[in-house]
């Protein structure tokens, strides 16, 4: 009996070890067997789709219903195409640059010179250095036989990118004061001068100088007198932006009030006082005291040698 049971279980236990064998070996294999499978699964979509690349050149006579069905042909169409967007978005990503074009005139006046004249006999001119303030002493026995004549000197300047040209050009001066500049200027109105020389074209980042002369009386312009000056272009942009903003039209001088808000309007001013002589009087008397400083010292210093 004993030996029939070490017989059995000897038996069973190789059945169960071969069954292990069995069982370990077939969980051995199970994931190459998966990997042949995901193998075959991927590689039947591509047996599908060969029939279907083997049928697009059949179909290359109808080439406008099917654009994919020269594909090797897409690649050589695709980068000359590519350079264009490139540019294109280049253009939107980059900075837009706009130059604009523009005109913008500046005026200036100064006193070149000041220039008495005394019974017809003139004292010569005193130069001003185109000051904006000119000044000169007249002696006070002289003023009634004195007349005083004011070089000016206009500038006009193009602060722009544009050339622009000066249609009017306006002085105004004060009570008085007569034009001695009659070859290129002319009264309009009283006290109104109005520029007729050459047409004056400005250049950008240029200058143009036009000279005026005017005389007056002592007695008549004594203390400070003003001159000024005014242009109209329609090339300026300041006139440009006025116009437009307030719906009008400039036409001439007496829209001075709203040239005098741009710098297209500039003024300069002179000062006539009278000469009581003191200056000279005293000249005299600090000469005469050093004079006597002089002597006084020389003699203090011989007696005390003596």
């Amino acid at each position: 009996m004993k030996t029939k049971l070490l017989k059995i279980t000897n038996l069973t236990a190789k059945a169960i070890l071969t069954s292990i064998m069995l069982i370990l070996i077939i969980v051995s294999n199970i994931p190459t067997m998966v990997l042949a499978a995901e193998g075959d699964a991927t590689a039947s979509p591509e047996q599908t789709s060969s029939p279907e690349e083997t049928e697009s050149p059949d179909a290359s006579s109808e080439p406008s219903e099917d654009p994919s069905e020269e594909p090797s042909e897409e690649p050589s169409e695709d980068p000359s195409e590519e350079p264009t967007e490139e540019s294109s978005e280049e253009s939107e990503d980059g900075v837009l640059e706009i130059e604009i074009s523009y005109t913008d005139l500046k005026i200036d006046l100064n006193v070149k010179s000041i220039t008495q004249i005394t019974n017809g006999v003139s004292s010569g001119p005193v130069n001003q250095s185109n000051s904006k303030l000119g000044k000169t002493e007249v002696y006070r026995k002289k003023v009634d036989s004195t007349k005083i004549k004011m070089d000016l000197e206009v500038t006009i300047t193009n602060d722009g990118n544009a050339s622009g040209i000066v249609e009017e050009l306006y002085t105004f001066l004060p009570k008085a004061v007569t034009n001695e500049s009659t070859e290129e200027w002319e009264e309009v109105e009283s006290n109104v001068l109005k520029y007729k020389g050459n047409q004056i074209e400005i250049e950008p980042n240029e200058s143009e100088t036009v000279e005026i002369s005017i005389q007056g009386n002592d007695t008549e312009i004594m203390g400070t007198s003003d001159i000024s000056v005014m242009l109209i272009s329609n090339d300026d942009i300041d006139q440009r932006i006025i116009q437009k903003n307030k719906n009008l039209k400039i036409t001439g001088f007496k829209d001075v009030e709203i040239i005098k808000t741009t710098n297209n309007y500039d003024i300069a001013s002179a000062i006539v006082s009278i000469s009581t002589g003191l200056k000279k009087y005293i000249v005299y008397i600090i000469i005469t005291l050093l004079v006597l400083l002089i002597i006084s010292a020389i003699l203090i210093i011989r007696k005390k040698r003596k």
